[in-house]
């Protein structure tokens, strides 16, 4: 959410009853739809770690703030870009289509670590003060 602690805890607490509505639904009705059903429960974990980044900040907390920051960045450059054309894969009945979004995985997921990894190992590249 990029507003506050409070903001992206809010959010996530939103989120948590959202996505267990959602994948209940979706295994009681059609498993495939699982794949979209997950995005609230991902969503909410992504904020919860946000608003941790918030707090580690405030408290100049160098350490947690690289764990939440990692932890929140893992979301934004690894999953979305891998599980977004993966959930369309999964309900895309059409074999050209499909075929498509699973090279948009692919690429999502080869994207996702190339961004995601080289932070793993290089502790600099994260700035971790305002």
């Amino acid at each position: 959410m990029c507003f506050s602690a409070t903001a992206s805890f809010s959010t996530a607490a939103m989120l948590m009853p959202v996505a267990a509505y959602t994948i209940g639904t979706a295994l009681k009705t059609d498993r495939r739809y699982l794949g979209f059903a997950v995005f609230p429960l991902f969503f909410g974990l992504q904020q919860a770690l946000e608003g941790g980044l918030w707090l580690a900040i405030g408290q100049d907390d160098a350490m947690r703030s690289r764990v939440f920051a990692l932890g929140f960045l893992f979301f934004a450059y690894f999953v979305w870009p891998f599980l977004v054309p993966v959930a369309s894969y999964l309900v895309e009945r059409k074999s050209e289509r499909r075929g498509a979004f699973l090279a948009f995985s692919g690429f999502g997921m080869l994207l996702g670590l190339t961004l995601f990894v080289p932070l793993l190992f290089d502790p600099d590249s994260l700035p971790l003060k305002i």
